[in-house]
């Protein structure tokens, strides 16, 4: 709620807005750099009702993450193969700037990577990679997992 002296005092907009119970018609396939406003063109004939896309998304926090474009990207490193997860954890677990990590089989090698999910405001790729140095796998490099390929769902347009 806005203070009395706010410009946003007064205004109708200011209320929370519960989400509508949304339900889409069918799914789209995100390519790399799309944008909300553009789905919306394309599917509504509307670049400003993109937040009906995000209405029927609620699992993203916010609409550049629905898209990939917001402050978190999530990084496949290959690490050497015999690299103690438990050292790894180790690495990364005190780092401000990473918001989760797992390790995954790889499916480039027969070993394992680490998908470090970093927010990219307090960190680049850089010294996250750098955390990781004494355990990367020198022959594969560190790959950004994005949302290309994904699918998101796309309401039916307002009557």
């Amino acid at each position: 709620m806005p203070t009395r002296d706010s410009r946003y005092a007064g205004l109708p907009s200011t209320d929370v807005r519960l989400l509508p119970s949304v339900s889409g018609e069918f799914r789209h396939t995100l390519a790399e750099g799309e944008r909300l406003d553009h789905l919306a063109s394309k599917y509504y004939r509307n670049p400003r009702m993109w937040w009906r896309i995000c209405d029927a998304n609620p699992d993203f926090v916010s609409p550049l993450e629905l898209v990939g474009s917001g402050p978190l990207r999530t990084l496949r490193v290959p690490l050497r193969p015999g690299s103690p997860p438990a050292d790894v954890s180790k690495e990364l677990q005190p780092h401000p700037a990473v918001v989760r990590f797992r390790f995954v089989d790889d499916p480039r090698s027969d070993g394992v990577s680490a998908l470090v999910t970093y927010n990219r405001v307090l960190a680049s790729e850089r010294p996250v990679l750098a955390l990781l140095a004494g355990f990367r796998d020198g022959t594969a490099p560190p790959q950004a997992v994005g949302r290309a390929g994904k699918q998101i769902t796309i309401p039916p347009d307002l009557p």
